[in-house]
């Protein structure tokens, strides 16, 4: 993955083997809370997308 911090976006290219049908979406993020002062890490997760590719 490459970021872009200019227009805030994170892209990346996925190489598909030939006549797959759709591709699968999920990310896991590690991210550090402070509550009271004590770091608590935490995780936040993007939905579940499934994207049904189209035929060529």
């Amino acid at each position: 993955m490459k970021g872009a911090e200019s227009r805030n976006v994170w892209t990346a290219e996925i190489n598909l083997k030939a006549g797959a049908s759709r591709i699968d979406f999920f990310s896991n993020h590690r991210k550090t809370i402070r509550y009271r002062g004590r770091p608590l890490p935490t995780y936040i997760s993007s939905p579940y997308t499934r994207v049904e590719l189209g035929k060529p």
